[in-house]
């Protein structure tokens, strides 16, 4: 089952400044975008910038089903590590709403 140590966190879009983000593809093709650090959208969230993800006691994220777009207004803030394990794990139950086509 996946949970937030298995977010690859990098520097949010190349900027040292900005805070840190990570992008995790299930199997059923659903996607969590984790954020943290100043970049983020919501006002519930750690805004200030730490040295590093495991450093911030909330951060924020958006769920993609892996077909259709989100709009940037759907951030679930002021989350804690634990939180996203458990919206992770949620995820990971959802059927897939894309199938990949044979041979991929």
């Amino acid at each position: 089952m996946a949970n937030f140590s298995d977010l690859n966190f990098e520097v949010h879009a190349g900027d040292p400044n900005t805070g840190w983000e990570a992008i995790y593809v299930f199997p059923n093709f659903y996607q969590i975008h984790v954020v943290c650090g100043p970049a983020v959208f919501t006002e519930d969230s750690d805004a200030t910038l730490l040295s590093g993800p495991n450093d911030y006691a909330t951060m924020e994220y958006k769920i993609f089903d892996g077909v259709n777009e989100v709009a940037d207004d759907q951030w679930v803030g002021g989350q804690s590590q634990g939180s996203i394990n458990i919206e992770m794990a949620r995820v990971e139950a959802l059927e897939p709403v894309y199938t990949a086509p044979l041979g991929e």
